[in-house]
């Protein structure tokens, strides 16, 4: 039996790969005498057919490199053989040439229309550049594809995570103006919380958020990507147009990641499909737009879950912020629901606090006084009262300065306003009340004038002016008498 070309061609192939003699003629079924003489360049290939003339002008490394970068072979021929050759003709002699690359065969499954979406995270990550700071972020590629007219959505997200999960799914329903009866995902924890072949649990916020669209949820099984094969090849064709229109740019946003998307998204859409000889637009508009369900009128409120242990001061950490909630929970677990506005927290089903929710900076805490134990709470009000009522003994005016350092901030200033008391008492102890009042005013004047309002600063002041208030004018020195200088002129020893 003679050896076809596609034999042949597979021999070197392997030859190439390192293979021995021994290893190749087991795999192909040829005798090793064979193998040896094409490793050597003796075998003469007799069946071998005249190749077109055109093949002698591809540049077939450069096409085997697209290949392997998963582009297109639409667009892959598009630029290498258009000119030369038809897209059946090109694929046809790429085959022969290159055996290996024959595409596998699959099952068809059929669907009705509006009754299936599969969704999926895309496997590779786009990457884009912040101008101002140079910093490189990534963004995550969500697709979608209905089972029916196989129309795909994609849109890029900053994560992974359960709030962009979410909100990639409510963009996807509003991209396709309606809701289908069953959604596939994958066993991504953001939709599964424990997989089983039959009835998986659910995470709780995806299925609430289902619930409001009315869609039911049926996963695709563990380690069974055909389950959802749909959206398999829907993020193959994605990335492989994505990178190839892409490949010479570089992004500096998000939204212009997603503005690429969009453009491709289109581009397949609106292509004729090959099976089904019109695009997937036509497909959808024709049946299955109005087969789908309506959005629900209200709009799910989308909120990041998750459970946090409360610290021993009473605060739950949730992205870097911290919120109170009643010191009886230290130690205990709690629910926290985190909406775009508010975060709320649940302790075995029952809300127990609510708090505005903080985005200013990391660290940022949101303490509510009632949260706070009792004797806690009485220190903080005496200790500050007792500032405030100290600073009334001491003088009006001081008082209405303490007050406003207080507060600025009560925690914050708190030790500095003690200090203040203290520095102004021990100066109204050396003199009256009258030159105690105008060394005040010229000291608080001072520090505001030059906002220096430091401790250390109001001593300075203080002492200056009341040096000057105690210096006594040369008329009215002491005169000592001669004898004993330390007798005063007009006393007399007894």
């Amino acid at each position: 039996m003679g050896l076809s070309m596609a034999q042949h061609e597979d021999i070197k192939q392997k030859i190439n790969q390192g293979l021995t003699d021994r290893q190749i003629a087991k795999a192909v079924g040829r005798r090793r005498s064979t193998i040896s003489e094409i490793r050597k360049g003796l075998f003469k290939f007799e069946d071998q057919q005249k190749l077109p003339d055109w093949m002698g002008l591809v540049t077939w490394d450069e096409v085997l490199k697209d290949i392997g970068l998963k582009h297109p072979m639409s667009l892959i021929w598009e630029e290498s053989a258009s000119k030369l050759t038809s897209y059946s003709n090109f694929t046809r002699y790429l085959h022969k040439k290159f055996p290996h690359l024959k595409i596998e065969e699959y099952t068809h499954r059929s669907f009705n229309p509006g009754e299936r979406v599969e969704v999926d995270w895309a496997g590779d990550v786009v990457e884009w550049i912040d101008p101002k700071s140079g910093k490189i972020n990534k963004s995550y590629i969500f697709v979608g594809c209905l089972g029916y007219s196989q129309l795909i959505f994609a849109k890029a997200f900053n994560s992974m995570k359960e709030i962009d999960f979410l909100s990639a799914h409510e963009s996807m329903f509003n991209f396709y103006n309606g809701v289908p009866e069953v959604i596939c995902p994958d066993n991504t924890k953001t939709a599964v919380i424990k997989a089983n072949k039959y009835d998986p649990d659910l995470n709780e916020e995806y299925n609430r958020f289902t619930k409001h669209y009315g869609v039911t949820v049926a996963p695709a099984r563990v380690y069974s990507p055909k389950d959802k094969a749909l959206v398999e090849g829907a993020v193959k064709l994605v990335q492989r147009y994505f990178r190839w229109k892409n490949r010479k740019n570089t992004f500096t946003s998000l939204s212009a990641i997603n503005k690429s998307l969009k453009e491709i998204c289109e581009i397949i859409n609106t292509k004729v499909h090959t099976r089904f000889k019109v695009s997937r637009r036509e497909m959808f508009n024709l049946e299955e737009v109005k087969r789908l369900k309506p959005l629900p009128a209200i709009k799910y409120e989308l909120c990041e879950t998750k459970f946090c242990k409360v610290h021993p001061d009473g605060t739950i950490c949730a992205n870097l912020r911290f919120y109170s909630v009643p010191y009886l929970l230290v130690g205990e677990s709690v629910f926290v629901k985190l909406y775009a506005n508010t975060v709320e927290i649940y302790h075995k089903l029952e809300k127990v606090a609510v708090h505005p929710r903080l985005t200013k900076y990391p660290g940022e805490k949101s303490i509510l006084s009632e949260h706070i134990p009792e004797a806690s709470q009485a220190y903080k009000n005496t200790t500050v009262q007792f500032v405030i009522q100290q600073s009334m003994f001491i003088d009006p005016i001081f008082k209405e300065f303490i007050e406003g350092l207080l507060l600025e901030s009560p925690s914050g200033n708190l030790r500095k306003a003690q200090g203040f008391v203290r520095e102004a008492r021990a100066v109204k102890g050396k003199v009256g009340t009258e030159v105690f009042r105008k060394i005040l005013i010229s000291s608080l004047s001072d520090l505001q004038r030059y906002n220096h309002v430091r401790v250390e600063n109001f001593k300075k002041y203080l002492q200056q002016y009341l040096k000057e208030n105690l210096e006594i004018p040369a008329g009215d020195q002491i005169k000592r008498g001669q004898d004993n200088p330390m007798l005063r002129k007009n006393q007399t020893l007894h």
